[in-house]
Parts: structure tokens; C-alpha cells; sequence
């Protein structure tokens, strides 16, 4: 079969962001988050023989190849009718798992302190060759298993590395978060987790700890939580997900940092605490007498399924992939059916709501304060010579500024899994566009 290769800038400008303009009856301004350029790449999998969707799905997001990788790998093993991993195995994808944490989280320390965020970056690629992924793209996990057991020199050169930068990330985060009152933009929806079984959060838990607001967290087995989750439209590039269980109405929810730890009263101190996590974690697997050494395999432990999930929480937050194919008798035939139906639901998706209730909610306060004016700007990016060109004068052209960066706020908020988040801060290229008045919204 020929390789196949999903590019994600065939469908988005990288330099790019989108925000739509609209009004409801009532003529108040709501906002969102443009997702229509990122359409949805489930269906191209389905007639894809089964057991090679796990390398063709790291490639639909370059930006989070690891989170895919061990989602995808994790929901052919469902299929397959493996549950149980050696401890081994388990170790050195936790252990890939916190080097993405790690890789991926540094850009928000930019602003704090470049050379702290690239000396995290570095810990990540470190952590990450230890876990056997000496490129961008993993090859580490497999049915049952994983390929390769750690290598000595590799994780003896990243613990040294991860225990170096433990204090200095804690000494940034003590600055950062100095002073800190709780953000009234977290308050959004329902938040959803993966913890283990003490509660603990664990990117590869096998609990999904789900809480509304004013109550008390609710817990269901992770590889349950697709049964409890409603696209409101089902297929379209932002599906609007609702999160339903007894004795609750369904509601949108947020995932990511801020619901992996909900106690933070900051994204920004998330972010952080996201981050110790991750060193922790690595430094305590790295020392692990059993990542050296053990079974890197286990065998099937069930029959073969038509149906298989795998949940991951990456770095962005909450990420499903749902594999579905004819029903089988032998494992043999499972290896050898093709996908008749697939469902990968991103952080991007998921979060997409709670963006657009704070780009609305922002958007709105702005309006509020500024006059109408602010209302009617469309088509301007967060650059200053072009704001220039396309406004007619230079108070339209400081009010669209000013919009674009209220609106890039909310953005790294959310931290959508493009690459304008990767932006530095103040020079994300947001584009914002109105609808015509009265135009019901269609995420």
C-alpha cells in the first residue's frame, strides 16, 4: 500500500488566524472561532485497512503527532482485544507522553523567558529520544505494547537534563502566577480530565473525571466517555460537543490545561503546573528500575471487537479517536478488516464553544466600552501596516487593532492546535470577518 501523507497547510494558512463576526436577532454581536478551513479528515480513513491507520492518523496534526500516535495505536488495540499493557510498556509511553507535555507547553514560557522555554524544549526532544522518538514523528507504540525498550545513555542524558530545569521552571512559575485572581474565563461548561485511579491527573488514565459546574466530579471509565459525548453537528469541522450523563443536562465543556487542573485560577498558571507535571513525571520514569528492563509486549486478553477507543490527554487537552469496522470472529479477520466508520474529536474541536463564548464575551465588553463602532470592523489582520491600508482612517484602523488583540487573548487561551498559536505574543496574524446581520450561526 502507498504511504500517504496528510498536510495540514493544504487546508490552513499557518499564518493565520480566523475570527467570524455575527449578530443574533437581537442584534448583539457573537463570535467565533473559524474551523471551516480545517475540515474534518475522519472520513479519509475509513476504507484504510485497520491495522495502518495508527501511521497514517500521527500525520493529521504535525503539530501533535504524539498524542495521535498513542490515541490511534490505543483504539486499534480495542479493536484487536488488547487491555492490558506490560508495566514496561506503560512506563515508555507515560514516559513519551510527558515529553510532548514538555515539547509542546515550553511556547507559553516565551514570554516569561525565552531561554527557560528553550532549554524546555530541549528536555522534550531529550525525554522523547529516552522513549525511543528520535524524530518528529513517533514510532514507539504497538498492538500490546511498545517496539524498543529505553536506552541507558539516552535516559541517563535526560534525567540529568530534566533535573536541571526542575527549579528553574519553579522559580518561573512562582514569578508568573504572582499575584494571580481567578479568570472569570474559566468558568465556562463542564471540564473534562483523564486521572488514574486515585484521582491523580495522568494523560493516559484510564478514568475520565468530568465536572459541572457546582457539582461534585463524576467519573466513568475513559473507554466509555465516546458513549457520553453528542456532536451537535455531526461531521462539521467544529461539532460543538455536549458531555451528557445521568441526572445532568447535556453541556458544552472545555478540556485541555485548564480542566486538567481546575483549581488553577489562571490559564496561565495551568500552563505551568501542566509543565512541573510533566518534569516530575519524566524525572520519576527515567528512574524507574522497569524501563529498562521487562516484557515490551503482552498478547490479546479479549476477543476482538467491532468497536475500539482510544483516549489520550495531550497536551492541548482531551483527543478520541473511535475506530469502527465490520464485526469479526477471529483476530485474524480483525487484522485484516478495513475502517467502516472513524471518529477523531481534537482539543480544537472540543474547546471550539468556550472560544467562541470568550471571543463573544470579550467582544461584546469591548463594544460596550469602545461604542458600536468596533461592531462593523471586518477583514483585518493584527498587523499594523496592513490595518492601515484597509481602514479608512487611523482611529478604525487602532480600534481593529485593538479588537485583533483582545481576540488573540482568548485564542492562546483555548491554544487551538494550529500553528498561529506558535505566533509570538502581540503578532498572531488575526483575521476578523462579519457576517451579514441576522445570518444564523453555523460553526
Amino acid at each position: 500500500m502507498a504511504a500517504t501523507t496528510l498536510h495540514l497547510d493544504e487546508f490552513v494558512d499557518p499564518h493565520e488566524a480566523t475570527v467570524v463576526v455575527t449578530h443574533d436577532e437581537q442584534g448583539m454581536p457573537q463570535v467565533r472561532f473559524d474551523l471551516s478551513v480545517l475540515p474534518r479528515l475522519d472520513h479519509q480513513l475509513v476504507g484504510q485497512p485497520v491495522t495502518a491507520v495508527p501511521d497514517l492518523v500521527k500525520h493529521l496534526c504535525g503539530i501533535c503527532p504524539i498524542a495521535h500516535h498513542l490515541a490511534g495505536v490505543q483504539a486499534l488495540e480495542r479493536l484487536l482485544g488488547y487491555h492490558h499493557l506490560p508495566p514496561t510498556a506503560l512506563l515508555v509511553r507515560r514516559l513519551l507522553a510527558a515529553a510532548s507535555q514538555c515539547e509542546q507547553l515550553a511556547r507559553h514560557v516565551l514570554s516569561h523567558d525565552p531561554a527557560l522555554a528553550r532549554r524546555l524544549i530541549t528536555v522534550g526532544k531529550l525525554v522523547k529520544t529516552a522513549a525511543g522518538c528520535a524524530g518528529h514523528f513517533p514510532d514507539v507504540a504497538i498492538p500490546g505494547g511498545v517496539r524498543n525498550p529505553a536506552e541507558p545513555a539516552a535516559c541517563e542524558a535526560a534525567l540529568a537534563e530534566v533535573t536541571a530545569v526542575q527549579p528553574l521552571l519553579c522559580q518561573a512559575a512562582a514569578a508568573a502566577s504572582s499575584g494571580d485572581t481567578p479568570d472569570p474565563m474559566l468558568r465556562f461548561g463542564a471540564s473534562i480530565r483523564l486521572v488514574d485511579n486515585h484521582g491523580h491527573r495522568d494523560p493516559l488514565g484510564e478514568v475520565a473525571a468530568i465536572t459541572f459546574p457546582g457539582a461534585p466530579t463524576q467519573h466513568l471509565p475513559a473507554a466509555a466517555l465516546a458513549d457520553h459525548l453528542q456532536e451537535t453537528y455531526p461531521g462539521q469541522p467544529a461539532p460543538r460537543p455536549t458531555v451528557a450523563l445521568t441526572g445532568y443536562e447535556p453541556s458544552l465543556y472545555r478540556v485541555g490545561p485548564t480542566a486538567q487542573y481546575p483549581d488553577s485560577p489562571t490559564a496561565q498558571h495551568a500552563l505551568f503546573a501542566a509543565l512541573e507535571d510533566a518534569l516530575a513525571t519524566a524525572a520519576a520514569i527515567l528512574q524507574h528500575p522497569q524501563l529498562l528492563e521487562g516484557e515490551l509486549h503482552a498478547p490479546p486478553s479479549q476477543p476482538p471487537a467491532s468497536r475500539g477507543v482510544g483516549v489520550v490527554d495531550g497536551p492541548r487537552g482531551l483527543l478520541l479517536h473511535v475506530y469502527t469496522i465490520a464485526p469479526v470472529d477471529t483476530i485474524t479477520e480483525a487484522q485484516q478488516a478495513v475502517l467502516t466508520q472513524c471518529q477523531i474529536l481534537t482539543p480544537t474541536a472540543q474547546n471550539e464553544p468556550w472560544l467562541a463564548w470568550m471571543l463573544t464575551t470579550s467582544y461584546q465588553q469591548h463594544t460596550a466600552a469602545k461604542g458600536d463602532s468596533a461592531a462593523h470592523t471586518t477583514n483585518t489582520p493584527n498587523k499594523t501596516n496592513t490595518a492601515a491600508a484597509s481602514c479608512t482612517s487611523a482611529a478604525s484602523a487602532t480600534t481593529a487593532s485593538n479588537t485583533a488583540t483582545i481576540f488573540e487573548a482568548g485564542i492562546r487561551t483555548a491554544d487551538p492546535c494550529l500553528p498561529c498559536t506558535a505566533a509570538p505574543p502581540g503578532a498572531m496574524g488575526v483575521r476578523v470577518t462579519s457576517a451579514p446581520p441576522g445570518k444564523p450561526e453555523t460553526p
